[in-house]
């Protein structure tokens, strides 16, 4: 009986021993134990009430609040220190000593967090089987309902992980609760819909394959920040660039496949999101030196070799990659026949290759954190255009004319261009500011030129090292 107590006392061997680590912190803390019986007191007086009152929409609507808030919010909230506190403490080289990889520690610290709201889900169903009893729910809408709120919560804990791995907290803090703010009115607006009577599986899933698109794009964003934090903490000897590039441009098919089968030309929409997360994980890859880290792609021959510039570490390759999947993205637009959104695409393309072109000739290209760089800078063009367009706005106003000054950069022409210009006018003017902002990407393509022919002894001693390696690998006679 003692051997029986002890084993339950303790989680299995079978588990990984990062995620055993974070599941004893995660399950000791005040905010998951506060949030757990906070959550179930509420829930249990929300039903006392609903059981002697007919209003079943308003009970519904608190059960839907008091989940979103512990699901989507508070439980993946615990991630937004995961990789600071490792860096803060100093406790992350000894994680490295224990022979766990950089994409097992990563993924250790999220799945906890999963498991914890896995817990929770679970000890949610009691109510959601009281409520289809009391009558006014459908079972299985309501199940559906609480999948979507656990996968969101999954993205979520995916997205702060991600974040917790820059060392700047006021660049940290901003990136988490601006956008949570904002998405709060979304999310009230998700609760107001489930309340109405349409249910939320009509809006974020149906069924059938399209369930398992949506599924399949939760996945592939959870996958996508934890890679991201992943190769930010992994030492340069083990790039995992080849398999974050190569992982997110078959992501980009998936829309065409999904077109292809239903015809409906707004699932190419969605190659967009995946091509903005490949172009800034990309671009803030800073040069490799190590020449262990370009070996694998001439072990593998000339399949390696030929995609050797567009998967190998360091933004001079993901350069290549961005141009190679914004060309996918933009063949997509033209065999949907969305030609008029091509120009806007390519000057949106053109105003992210902007940023980074500014950060790379800048001294901050020295730095071995770009990423941080990399959304400062792209913050700050925000707020410049804003400011540019507004005082395009004003000049338009008083002179009767478009301003043409606003042709000169991309993020001011494209605002110009949707804003400003009508008829004849935009046309002409879209041509011009096509012309102008066709210098970024040639000059991000003169600079990676650049940069990487200084990396052309790493890559020769890479050959050599793989040369040597396949020697040994065929047995002698």
């Amino acid at each position: 009986m003692s051997a029986i107590a002890a084993s339950l006392d303790d989680f299995p061997d079978s588990l990984s021993p990062m995620v055993i680590k974070e599941l004893r912190q995660g399950l000791r803390t005040r905010v998951f134990t506060g949030t757990l019986l906070l959550l179930h007191v509420f829930l249990m007086l929300t039903m006392l009430i609903s059981s002697f009152s007919s209003d079943v929409e308003n009970a519904r609507w608190v059960f839907d609040t008091i989940s979103s808030l512990g699901l989507c919010l508070i439980l993946p909230l615990r991630g937004m220190n995961a990789v600071s506190d490792e860096i803060k403490h100093g406790t992350l080289e000894m994680l490295r000593l224990t022979r766990l990889s950089s994409l097992k520690i990563i993924f250790g610290k999220w799945a906890a967090v999963a498991l914890l709201c896995l817990l929770v889900a679970f000890s949610l169903l009691p109510y959601l089987a009281a409520r289809y009893l009391l009558g006014g729910v459908e079972l299985s809408a309501e199940l559906l309902i609480l999948v979507v709120k656990f996968l969101l919560g999954l993205v979520f804990a995916a997205v702060l992980i991600a974040l917790s791995t820059i060392r700047q907290p006021w660049l940290r803090s901003l990136l988490i609760f601006v956008p949570l703010f904002f998405g709060g009115f979304g999310l009230l607006g998700f609760l107001l819909v489930t309340v109405r009577g349409t249910t939320a599986p009509s809006l974020l899933m149906s069924y059938g394959w399209e369930g398992l698109v949506w599924f399949l794009a939760a996945a592939w964003l959870i996958f996508a920040f934890l890679a991201l934090a992943a190769s930010r903490i992994s030492p340069p000897a083990e790039p995992l660039s080849a398999m974050k590039r190569s992982v997110h441009l078959v992501t980009m098919s998936l829309p065409f496949v999904c077109w292809l089968i239903s015809g409906d030309g707004d699932w190419l929409l969605w190659v967009f999101p995946v091509l903005g997360v490949l172009a800034l994980d990309a671009m803030a890859e800073p040069l490799n030196r190590v020449p262990t880290a370009y070996a694998c792609f001439f072990k593998a021959g000339f399949c390696g070799r030929l995609l050797l510039p567009i998967l190998a570490p360091g933004w001079c390759a993901g350069f290549w990659a961005t141009l190679f999947g914004s060309s996918i993205a933009a063949v997509g637009l033209m065999i949907a026949g969305s030609t008029e959104i091509l120009p806007y695409f390519f000057l949106a393309a053109c105003s992210f290759w902007m940023a980074c072109t500014i950060l790379l000739i800048l001294p901050t290209r020295k730095s071995e954190d770009l990423l941080p760089l990399l959304i400062g800078t792209l913050l700050l063009m925000v707020a410049v255009v804003s400011l540019l367009g507004g005082l395009g706005w004003l000049s338009s106003k008083a002179s009767g004319k478009l301003s043409w000054v606003l042709a000169f950069l991309p993020p001011t022409a494209w605002v110009g261009a949707q804003n400003f210009a009508a008829g004849a006018e935009r046309k002409e003017f879209l041509q011009l500011s096509l012309r102008f902002a066709a210098v970024w990407p040639l000059a991000l393509a003169t600079l990676s030129v650049i940069f990487g022919r200084s990396l052309a002894r790493v890559r020769q001693q890479a050959m050599e090292l793989a040369r040597k390696s396949n020697a040994a690998a065929v047995p002698r006679t």
